[in-house]
């Protein structure tokens, strides 16, 4: 019997894509976007958007910045497209400029940083004004 898993993937209700998505990766679920209209809509369901991690981890737990190509796909197209359902945002602190600059973040309530060192803590949180 010959099938196709992307189909019959694609054949689940979208409650049961949501709860898949929210489990995985969601740098490698943001990497599924264009696929399809139907897929783009459940992509940008606050449930999956919500509580992103920027970040690439090794197994041993550390942490590294995104290369600049995904960095531009998510600041040019995803971040624009989810900014709205944004609660969270943890990301490596070499990216925080443009991540923060791509998209306005209207329900953004927590950030948290990565490999931060203390002079760019103290820049960050003793400086008047949030310039990043």
């Amino acid at each position: 019997m010959e099938y196709s898993s992307s189909s019959q993937f694609m054949d689940l209700p979208d409650e049961i894509l949501i709860f898949i998505l929210i489990r995985l990766n969601i740098i490698d679920v943001l990497k599924l976007f264009g696929i399809n209209k139907r897929l783009d809509n459940i992509l940008c369901d606050h449930e999956v958007t919500n509580n992103l991690k920027l970040f690439k981890w090794s197994s041993n737990g550390d942490i590294y910045p995104l290369d600049n190509k995904m960095l531009d796909f998510l600041c040019l197209k995803i971040l624009p497209k989810i900014h709205n359902h944004v609660k969270s945002l943890n990301m490596e602190v070499s990216s925080i400029k443009r991540i923060i600059r791509s998209a306005y973040y209207p329900n953004l309530c927590k950030i948290a940083l990565y490999n931060i060192d203390i002079n760019s803590a103290i820049y960050l949180f003793n400086s008047k004004k949030f310039h990043v």
